[in-house]
């Protein structure tokens, strides 16, 4: 007997709220229980892992099914794989991996996000300018359809729905199990070297961003000259692994800093901690506490730049800190919300694309993109706490439904909002419905893993060949339609058209 189908208010990481009916599995068996309840019923399923999700990405009207199980992590094998279940946690997964002496390719930015669900929304992190996204290092997949059918998925076995449900956000399938690809670093005591170097004006961050990337793709190989296309390499050695991406701060003259990171052998390079990479310092969490407040940002940020960066242009930071760095701002948002505060956020990312053997007309390009972003944040009165950029390098040989960078390389544009007392930013979002048209007329893409603010008309262009694909697969392995989101419902309805 099923237990009472009660609605109850479903909180996304930023704060939107969904009413659905939430139901739990342990196992595969209930999987297809509460798969063939929402049948039954009539209504849609999604499934919720580490509760980390931006966007009601994992959030249904119908029924939500929280995993509770799927979290071993097994030995990393000779090869130089391990397999995790779905509900693993980063974190987790980090220190297992890091014992042996290898780390995953490409990692969230927190401990506590899961392995299925950013696998299903195939997420970037701070290395993907040397080796892409998390699902060019998936080595395979096992999945649960709609059907109840448990499939092996690779690139050479179910290779269709295996590229479906890395990027495909939970439409055409429930991950229950992963296999990893990891780099070989050779040592456990592996630390994140990085250096800092100063920029001004959003002119100079893409001309110094552009030119790093540039420089240091033809330094590993992945570019045969300074204006080479950057395509994507899955497999990187340690040493040519660099993860480059900058960071501005708007107030006034906009100013900020480009950052370059290697892995190095900790045993060699004593700890030299970054302010930036502090998760777990109280101190660290209080100052992220201090930024939601704009007045103390702004202080802040004016000290890090004319005070502390002039001093310390370089850092030697512990693995997990530099990797979970979003780990203090985390903390501060869930301490916060226990305590009755909305800490309500929006955080929205675009692809701006790059023009492969042009570093000129790129640089351009992005930093045009960058002003025009920054006129329509004035024309709202906003004053984001920072944008960041990095570069993604071409991976449309993978064929990811809905990968960001499947058109080609891009720069990956974020702006975040952030706010204390309220969960609601109708200001934010239309700002953000206007720069994702900036960036579809510049031939760009809106990233779909963090909240998404733009027309679904322009989503269905920017996604065509993807949507398609999931329709196609939806109708194979979920004919009656139950797996599905209210995000997926609200920016993407293509795919669920009959």
């Amino acid at each position: 007997m099923n237990a009472p189908f009660v609605a109850e208010p479903l909180q996304s990481y930023s704060g939107q709220v969904v009413v659905g009916h939430v139901r739990t599995a342990g196992s595969v068996e209930e999987l297809r229980a509460h798969l063939d309840e929402a049948r039954s019923r009539g209504v849609t399923a999604s499934v919720r892992s580490g509760q980390m999700a931006f966007d009601t990405h994992a959030l249904s009207t119908g029924m939500v099914i929280q995993l509770v199980g799927f979290d071993a992590i097994g030995e990393v094998c000779p090869s130089g794989t391990i397999t995790v279940g779905a509900h693993a946690t980063w974190g987790a997964i980090l220190e297992a991996t890091r014992r042996a002496g290898y780390v995953p390719y490409a990692m969230a930015s927190t401990e506590r996000a899961t392995a299925g669900g950013t696998l299903s929304a195939d997420c970037l992190s701070r290395f993907s300018p040397t080796c892409g996204k998390e699902g060019n290092h998936v080595a395979r997949l096992r999945v649960l359809t709609a059907r109840g059918e448990v499939l092996e998925c690779s690139r050479d076995q179910n290779a269709a729905l295996f590229r479906g449900v890395i990027s495909g956000f939970g439409c055409v399938g429930i991950v229950l199990e992963v296999t990893y690809e990891l780099l070989h670093v050779g040592f456990s005591d592996v630390v994140v070297a990085t250096t800092f170097t100063e920029f001004s004006g959003l002119g100079g961050l893409a001309q110094a961003l552009v030119t790093k990337v540039e420089g240091a793709a033809t330094a590993t190989g992945a570019a045969g000259s300074p204006s080479g296309d950057l395509r994507l390499r899955r497999k990187v050695a340690a040493s040519e692994m660099q993860a480059i991406s900058a960071v501005a701060y708007l107030q006034g003259a906009a100013r900020g800093f480009v950052m370059h990171s290697t892995y190095v052998d900790g045993a060699s390079h004593p700890l030299k901690p970054s302010p930036l990479h502090q998760p777990r310092s109280i101190v660290e969490q209080a100052l992220q506490a201090l930024a939601f407040f704009e007045p103390a940002r702004v202080l802040g940020y004016r000290y890090l730049l004319d005070v502390y960066l002039p001093e310390h242009a370089d850092a030697v930071d512990p693995l997990a800190d530099f990797t979970f760095f979003q780990g203090g701002n985390d903390a501060v948002i869930r301490h916060g919300r226990a305590l009755g505060f909305a800490m309500g956020i929006r955080q929205q990312t675009w692809i701006v694309p790059m023009t492969p053997g042009n570093a000129v007309e790129t640089s351009a390009r992005l930093a045009q993109f960058l002003a025009d972003a920054q006129a329509v944040l004035e024309r709202h009165d906003l004053l984001p706490p920072l944008i960041d950029v990095l570069f993604l390098p071409d991976d449309s040989g993978e064929g990811f439904a809905l990968s960001s960078n499947r058109a080609g390389p891009g720069f990956a544009v974020t702006l975040t909002f952030e706010a204390p007392f309220r969960t609601d930013f109708p200001d934010e979002e239309q700002a953000c419905v206007a720069i994702s048209q900036l960036c579809a007329s510049v031939g760009g893409r809106v990233h779909l893993v963090k909240n998404v603010f733009a027309d679904a008309p322009a989503i269905a262009t920017m996604y065509a060949g993807g949507i398609a694909e999931l329709r196609a697969l939806r109708a194979k392995h979920d004919p009656t339609g139950t797996l599905s989101s209210a995000f997926l419902e609200r920016v993407a309805p293509a795919l669920f058209d009959r």
